[in-house]
């Protein structure tokens, strides 16, 4: 037994000594002493300048733990801020360190702001960053960052986006190897057209040498509103992948549902693209794009092959739709084709080469009901709150051509101006069963008075039970 107590005696003088070394080290480190060098290390690799501010803390039970508070890193070459965090820490495992082997428990950041930056060029604030090249190995238990905010902003388009309240946890990361994430934050842009929240759950995988980064199986739920509309709530899935190293990501399998109350009726939205692909600076496609929109009275299919975005520029050869609307007991059917041409940073778009066709049937229509097809063009333009259709084309017996334009969104004013060479009423209404005794066999016009509109209809010849007037000219008055 006398053994077993040298040994436990030792046992604990080792123990009083590593106890009593660590204690020394707790006492006498000075983390500074380390800052010029890691301050250098960064610069050297970076191009960019590292500021700690604050106090730098160690402790090494139970685990070892570095914390470094108000750390800055500037722009690439400049003096300028890019990033700012209050806190970043991290801890690692002890024994592991007595073996010159890392083995890092977790990396938190908290209250960081990052500031990334598009020029009118094209080029982003991050590119250098992005460039970064190198095999470097990374074992790291768990990733925290909490209470932290992005700010985006596009010069050439004249637009900022910013991202708060972000907060990302993450599984072991390790080259490689996939590992869970979940992710949330609130969005807004700088003009407050539009805010919303978004959290995300997913699988992370890395691959740190090829500069690939990827989000698989990703579910998420966004919440928001464009300006004080209604809240408009939506949940889908998608998969992500970034490669740092020339700038490039793709998204593939996207659906997103969006559900909500327009007007006081229940929205349904559902948005299906097969993949989006694009580089940081330069062109972006988006390929097998469909939309299907459900409201009361309104089913809407909307479709393209592929859309190119490119300089702020929005380009799609094909854009085919179908509405349906029902109203009461008449039901529209409206199919359109055209080429879209939109400029996002000055908010307007164009349809060119406009095909439409329409058929009407229904209670307030003769038994085969109307049908036509149109061609033409139109215009949009959100900042100027300006709408403009032109049309001309057969529809049904009467070859018709003309313009709409609306003035204002808000409270929009709405001009009509149409040619109509013939225009026969007994074709769209349906002929009573038994007629009236005191009917009148002149023309009423006065549901024309209904209108919400202003403008003129000019019909060449006008019939109706019989009665035929020529060159009549209508003028609405809002």
């Amino acid at each position: 037994m006398k053994i077993w107590k040298i040994a436990l005696l030792g046992l604990g003088v080792l123990a009083a000594c590593v106890v009593l070394a660590l204690a020394y080290v707790v006492i006498t480190f000075d983390a500074r002493d380390y800052a010029p060098w890691l301050v250098r290390y960064v610069k050297a690799n970076t191009g960019r300048s590292l500021d700690i501010a604050g106090p730098i803390e160690l402790s090494i039970w139970p685990r070892v733990s570095i914390s470094l508070r108000s750390v800055s890193l500037s722009e690439h070459e400049s003096g300028a801020r890019f990033a700012h965090a209050e806190t970043v820490s991290l801890r690692a495992e002890l024994l592991p360190l007595l073996s010159r082997e890392l083995v890092v428990n977790e990396l938190r950041v908290s209250g960081a702001e990052v500031h990334i930056v598009r020029h009118a060029d094209g080029h982003l604030n991050i590119q250098d960053l992005l460039r970064t090249q190198g095999s470097s190995q990374f074992d790291i238990g768990a990733i925290v960052i909490e209470r932290s905010s992005v700010s985006y902003a596009d010069l050439g388009a004249h637009a900022r986006y910013e991202l708060s309240n972000i907060y990302v946890q993450t599984g072991r990361i390790k080259d490689r190897s996939p590992t869970s994430i979940k992710v949330g934050f609130e969005l807004k842009d700088a003009d407050r057209r539009f805010a919303g929240r978004v959290a995300l759950a997913g699988e992370l995988r890395q691959d740190a040498a090829q500069g690939i980064y990827g989000l698989d199986r990703v579910a998420f739920d966004a919440a928001g509103r464009l300006g004080d509309g209604p809240e408009i709530t939506t949940m889908g899935s998608v998969a992500l992948e970034v490669h740092t190293q020339r700038a490039e990501f793709a998204a593939t399998d996207l659906v997103v549902n969006a559900k909500g109350l327009i007007a006081g009726e229940a929205l349904d939205a559902t948005v299906k693209i097969a993949r989006v692909a694009g580089r940081a600076a330069g062109e972006s496609v988006v390929d097998d794009a469909k939309l299907k929109l459900n409201k009361k009275g309104i089913d809407l299919q909307l479709e393209t092959p592929r859309i190119r975005i490119e300089k702020n520029v929005l380009n799609a050869d094909n854009v085919e739709s179908e509405l349906q609307l029902q109203r009461g007991a008449d039901r529209f059917i409206v199919k359109t084709r055209a080429q879209l041409n939109a400029h996002l940073a000055e908010r307007s778009a164009e349809l060119s080469a406009l095909e439409s066709t329409l058929t009407a049937r229904g209670e307030t229509f003769t038994q085969a009901g109307v049908s036509g097809a149109l061609s033409g063009r139109a215009v949009i333009d959100l900042m100027k709150e300006y709408v403009l259709l032109e049309l001309a084309g057969v529809f049904d017996a009467s070859r018709i051509k003309g313009h709409v334009t609306v003035a204002g969104l808000a409270a929009p004013a709405v001009t009509i101006s149409a040619d109509l060479d013939r225009l026969t009423l007994d074709r769209y209404l349906q002929k009573p069963t038994q007629p009236r005794r005191d009917q009148d066999s002149g023309f009423d016009l006065a549901s024309l008075e209904a209108l919400p509109a202003s403008g003129r209809l000019q019909i060449g010849v006008l019939e109706l039970r019989g009665v035929r007037v020529r060159d009549v000219s209508v003028v609405l008055k809002p």
